[in-house]
């Protein structure tokens, strides 16, 4: 796909054909070079991102890092577009047979290339092949090739989906059954290769830094190359560094890691692993506590998403809900009033106070479902629907003889809201 830029180019170069003075074969070319500069536009969007973010962010960055990111804007044009392909695709290994681009003139020699950098890595006999890798390998086989083990190892053919079939020869090579699967899977795939995972973390951490979230990467630029996306012009002034020092990043990325863990846990209905998430992530929120309590009331809430506390408080509400699924709410009621005693200044303080009484009251606590329900309503962070949830949780629980004195706010809760006709 090309933009509409592209389109334009190439629409002017027709209307001018006619006068061209080499005729047809001048036309052709030119055409071919509007095309093949849309199609390595790529190469630089990564260029701009790794310099924006080594730019902006130099300290997040050891000096080996940032060698390494600057050695790819010296890498040949080749090496860099081949790279990029197969960062954006799904991988993590690709067979050298399949790999094809127009724009990359000899693949071979940008993978050695690659190589030499640290890039990429591959295997070419079987001693470098290892077992956890082989499972992912065997993806890149076609159906025919793994039905042609498959019936290597008497195992059967009678499974017909991919995911199966891999499934059963892999299973058959764990039991001993299929001793020979490296050779056979070498014999057909041939050299395989990778992204390392030193590129792939640091061309990750470096999306990560230049779009702050994790939802967005090098396809945005092609969104708006393609039009679809607009953004109106703006000048970036970066007045205060999210991260202030590289241990802040990296304690972010390690909290972020805990709350992909706890998404996956919970999809998955995996119990053990969602309990242990809920572990980590409450010892650790505890543990930056200190931290996080003077820093909230000096930034403002966009910063303090980007701390490892506030990361680590989300998987621990998270927790909260699942403990509650559970009717767990012991253990909830622990996790939620942590959550209050360390976030002192925070905007969720509503929604966790609204909460902890409603367990409470599940626990066979009216009184003390009550206090709560009318300390967070003096809370200045509990706002909105929190708020007023709250204050119809002490009407109903604070009726007498709990509270003989109807509170203030009574009239405007009962009041009922006329609809519209």
């Amino acid at each position: 796909m090309f933009n509409k830029s592209c389109y334009n180019a190439i629409k002017t170069i027709m209307k001018l054909r006619t006068s061209l003075v080499h005729g047809k074969m001048f036309f052709m070319w030119l055409i071919y070079q509007e095309l093949f500069t849309c199609m390595t536009k790529y190469q630089q969007t990564l260029w701009v991102l790794i310099q924006e973010v080594l730019k902006s962010n130099p300290h997040l960055f050891t000096n080996d890092e940032k060698i390494f990111l600057e050695s790819f804007i010296s890498l040949p044009d080749d090496s860099q577009r081949l790279f990029v392909r197969l960062y954006t695709r799904k991988g993590p290994w690709f067979r050298l047979s399949s790999i094809s681009y127009p724009e990359v003139s000899d693949s071979r020699q940008a993978i050695k290339d690659l190589s030499a950098m640290g890039y990429m890595c591959s295997f070419k006999g079987v001693d470098e092949l290892e077992e956890n890798d082989m499972e992912q390998i065997l993806n890149l086989l076609t159906v025919s090739e793994l039905r042609e083990i498959a019936s290597m190892s008497k195992n059967g053919t009678r499974v017909t989906r991919k995911q199966d079939l891999i499934a059963s020869v892999f299973s058959s090579y764990e039991d001993g059954v299929c001793p020979f699967l490296p050779s056979a899977i070498l014999d057909r795939t041939e050299i395989c290769i990778k992204i390392t995972s030193k590129a792939d973390s640091l061309i990750w951490r470096t999306e990560r830094l230049f779009f702050l979230n994790g939802e967005q990467d090098l396809s945005a630029f092609l969104l708006v190359d393609l039009g679809i996306i607009k953004y109106p012009a703006y000048h970036c002034i970066i007045s205060e560094q999210i991260f202030s020092a590289r241990s802040d990043l990296i304690a972010y990325e390690e909290a972020t890691e805990v709350a992909q863990m706890m998404d996956e846990s919970l999809d998955e209905n995996k119990s053990e692993s969602v309990l242990r998430c809920i572990k980590i992530a409450d010892s650790r929120m505890s543990h930056t506590e200190a931290t996080h309590t003077s820093a909230t009331e000096s930034v403002t809430a966009f910063f303090s998403c980007f701390s490892a506390s506030w990361v680590y408080s989300k998987v621990v509400f998270l927790g909260v809900s699942f403990l509650e699924r559970e009717r767990r709410y012991k253990d909830a009621i622990k996790l939620l009033k942590r959550l209050l005693l360390n976030f002192t200044c925070d905007g969720r303080r509503g929604n966790w106070t609204l909460r902890l009484s409603i367990d409470l009251e599940h626990m066979g606590c009216p009184n003390e479902s009550l206090l709560v329900a009318e300390d967070g309503l003096l809370d200045p962070w509990v706002r909105a629907g929190s708020r007023m949830a709250l204050q119809r949780r002490v009407l109903r629980l604070g009726k007498p003889p709990r509270r003989w004195k109807a509170p203030s706010f009574s009239s405007c809760i009962k009041r009922k809201i006329r609809e519209l006709e």
